[in-house]
This record gives structure tokens, sequence and C-alpha cells, in this order.
């Protein structure tokens, strides 16, 4: 006799007695402490045996196969949500924010400056200097964003197999 998804979802919330957003709750406590707020909260609740009654488990033995449906059903799946993937353009923010690239773009646009308003006669190669120096930037932005960008894509596609 096969049971459906709703029979097990009424078992599991009738067997469990504390919910996915309590258990959230208290590993929000422990990442978010100062110092013992995660164990005073777990000693306000009874102390960690109080843990083998509200998710129906035996410490000594563990967890048995035939209730893993019933667990997967209240709790959901144990895997981690996917979170908002990184665009280009946040790798070329991330590549420019770069102390040193922004430098030098600062004295890239100051001697381009320099080399426009200097004399009729040395505009005509003044400005070569200073453009060098911004479009060096642009190249080193644009490789590393592309790496960055290339290694995340081929990473998610490793984390999928």
């Amino acid at each position: 006799m096969e049971i459906t998804e709703k029979e097990l979802s009424r078992q599991a919330s009738q067997r469990f007695k504390i919910n996915t957003s309590d258990l959230i709750e208290i590993i929000d406590t422990y990442r978010s402490r100062t110092f013992t707020q995660d164990i005073d909260r777990i000693e306000k609740m009874g102390g960690i045996h109080v843990f083998e009654d509200l998710l129906c488990v035996d410490f000594s033995t563990g967890l048995t196969g035939a209730d893993f449906p019933r667990r997967k059903t209240f709790y959901g799946k144990n895997k981690r949500r996917k979170g908002k993937e990184k665009t280009y353009w946040d790798y070329v923010k991330d590549a420019i924010s770069d102390k040193i690239l922004i430098i030098l773009l600062i004295m890239g646009a100051i001697s381009l400056a320099l080399g426009l308003g200097l004399e009729p006669e040395h505009r005509s190669y003044a400005w070569i200097e200073g453009f060098a120096i911004v479009f060096a930037v642009f190249l080193v932005v644009t490789v590393m964003s592309l790496n960055d960008y290339q290694k995340a894509k081929k990473f998610k596609e490793l984390q999928e197999r």
C-alpha cells in the first residue's frame, strides 16, 4: 500500500514537534552569537537531549531509513538554496574596485588632462601616455573579469554534476 504525499505530510506534522523555521532560528542564533546566546537558547528549551524528542531520533542509534520520506516531507530537502548568480558586470565591478587600478585610472586621467593642456605643438603626442595607462587598466579589468566569470561558470557546472 503506497502512502500519499498528503498522508505523509499529515503524519510528519503530528510526529515532529519542532518545525523548520524553529530550527533555522536556532542556527541563526548560533551564527550571530557574540558569546553564549545559542547555548543559552538551547538550555532554555531544556537542553540538547530535548532534541531527541523534538526530532524523533535516538542519539545513540541515529535515524532509520524508513523514516526518511516523512522527514523529507516535513522538513524539506537538505540542500542549499541557490544564490543569485553573478553576472559578467558584477565581476567587472569587482575588478575595477581594486585600489591599484583605481589609482592607475586617476593617474591616467591626470596624465591625459595635462597632456591635452600643453602647448599646441606637443598636444599631438602628449595624450598617448595617459591613454596608454587608461587602456592598460581597461585590458586588465576585462581579462580579470572574463577569467573570474569563466571560472565561476565552470565551477557551477562541476557542482551540478
